[in-house]
């Protein structure tokens, strides 16, 4: 009686006027997005940190140049995305908030506000392409909720915010207003700053409107007009962070590409991205968003998000060097091309078509499936740090607040993550160095501060190390530390995951 209770409130709430509906998944979206940029400590992964903050933070007296990684030294980096965050490190020091940690959440607020704007503005375009009810809202619900959304709306990384200007350019040009040519260039002119990949969108985008928009000058010279500006303001930025004249964009193409220094931290044969999305994303929601475009290359290759999106991820497939997150900027349009595709197969299929005779029967059980990765993937990701060992750095700002030195080993790693780079922008009075074999274990540093030392394990094996028949626990990582977490990643299918998950716990040693 529950779940048809529950399935029926599902139901009504689809047949809502689109306006209401979109009003309200819109509301609900942004208070995900500003709780999720609060709880989402740390960074994803490396560049997010030290391509965007640590350069930043030469700006703002908290790192110093020789600690920037390589590619400062390369001038291969834009600078826009720093410029874009300066404003907000200003401000907050005017209003008295000058702790880094506060200042990344302040950052992390804005990146997922920004990211939010691109959705909503994708999102009131929806009506252009699908025109089933149902199918519409229920994909409405997939670009903001699916669980990663939030996740990586809350990131200062180039990913996110290409995405987000992308967007914004695209519904700028669906929008059809006077002037929105050029407003759209300059939108894909910041775009392509914030991660220069998106060139692929951008002219997959273009030409498909070249070809089917009249009249084309018009239109083409409003964007180019707007492009040539966002690279302009790309290139006084440039010479505001480097002190110097310099052309980042080719000098990327150049080391990453037609020197192949990108290949020297990994390669993958043409079908590695299926293999990173099948495990990088809770299963079968991953493989969606790798297989949606090259399907629609099939069954629908002149729609304009075929167009836009295939292009882009043909040449990440054809490259050696893959991450998973390298296709995180198609991750919105995806989505919408999947709901396109579903719609186009219900509604033109004959009788005798598979898909046709096989969708009733499936679709309850599909949903079933998805839902319950997306709670999965709600429940031990959404919510936590990127890096969950970053939540366990409060307790210890809490229980040393004048600063400390948090000594690493076991691969815990709390900042310096990436190379042995350190994390400057977060240090002030907090020190990170990883712990040497047979160091004595101390109450405090050289300054005089508390001293702690990190661990990090398995949940099962996290008690099992040198440090705990010594020392006393002063943190743990939050939840992969509580019993009932360790009793439900020892079950199946979860005891799959448990070896790749791990837990953290810092110690406070000597007297």
């Amino acid at each position: 009686m529950a779940s048809r209770a529950h399935a029926a409130i599902i139901e009504g709430s689809l047949r809502l006027p689109w306006r209401r509906f979109l009003f309200g998944t819109l509301v609900l979206s942004l208070a995900l997005h500003v709780v999720v940029a609060y709880r989402s400590q740390g960074f994803y992964q490396c560049d997010e940190h030290y391509q965007v903050l640590e350069f930043l933070g030469t700006k703002v007296a908290t790192t110093r140049i020789t600690s920037l990684p390589w590619e400062y030294a390369a001038r291969m980096r834009s600078w826009f995305l720093p410029a874009l965050f300066l404003p907000t490190i200003r401000l907050s020091a005017l209003a008295g908030v000058r702790d880094p940690f506060a200042l990344a959440w302040v950052m992390r607020t804005f990146a997922a506000l920004l990211s939010f704007t691109g959705l909503a503005a994708i999102s009131r375009c929806l009506p252009l392409w699908l025109k089933d009810g149902a199918t519409r809202r229920v994909t409405l619900l997939a670009i903001h909720f699916f669980y990663w959304v939030p996740v990586l709306s809350a990131r200062t990384s180039s990913e996110n915010l290409a995405q987000a200007f992308f967007l914004l350019g695209l519904a700028a040009l669906l929008g059809a207003r006077r002037g929105a040519s050029a407003a759209a260039g300059l939108l894909f002119g910041l775009a392509f700053l914030a991660r220069y990949q998106v060139a692929f969108l951008i002219a997959g985008a273009c030409l498909w409107l070249w070809f089917n928009t009249r009249p084309r000058l018009p239109l083409a010279a409003g964007l180019g007009a707007g492009f040539v500006g966002a690279l302009a303001l790309g290139a006084v930025l440039d010479r505001w962070g480097y002190g110097e004249w310099v052309l980042p964009y080719w000098n990327y193409l150049r080391v990453n590409v037609l020197e192949h220094v990108a290949n020297r931290y990994g390669t993958a044969p043409f079908w590695g991205y299926f293999a990173l999305f099948a495990s990088d994303l809770v299963p079968p929601l991953g493989l969606i968003w790798v297989i949606t475009p090259l399907v629609a290359l099939v069954r629908l290759p002149r729609h304009l998000l075929t167009s836009t999106l295939a292009p882009f991820v043909l040449v990440h497939i054809a490259l050696a060097h893959k991450e998973t997150r390298f296709l995180f900027p198609t991750l919105a349009l995806s989505t919408v091309l999947l709901g396109v595709l579903v719609e186009r197969e219900l509604s033109t299929a004959s009788s005798s078509s598979w898909f046709a005779r096989a969708w009733p029967r499936l679709r309850t059980p599909v949903a079933a499936v998805v839902l319950a990765a997306n709670v999965l993937g709600f429940c031990l990701f959404t919510f936590e740090p990127p890096r969950p060992q970053w939540s366990l750095l409060d307790a210890l700002d809490t229980a040393a607040p004048r600063g400390f030195t948090l000594y690493a080993a076991h691969g815990f790693a709390p900042m310096y993550t990436c190379g042995g780079l350190e994390a400057s922008f977060y240090e002030g009075t907090r020190a990170f160095r990883p712990y040497r074999s047979g160091q004595p274990l101390t109450a405090t540093d050289a300054r005089g501060l508390p001293a702690f030392y990190g661990w990090a394990d398995t949940p099962a094996r996290l008690a099992d190390n040198p440090f705990a028949q010594k020392c006393t626990a002063v943190a743990t990582e939050p939840w992969t530390a509580r019993p009932a977490a360790q009793a439900l990643l020892r079950l199946p299918p979860l005891s799959r995951l448990a070896p790749r998950v791990i837990a953290h716990v810092a110690y406070r040693c000597g007297n």
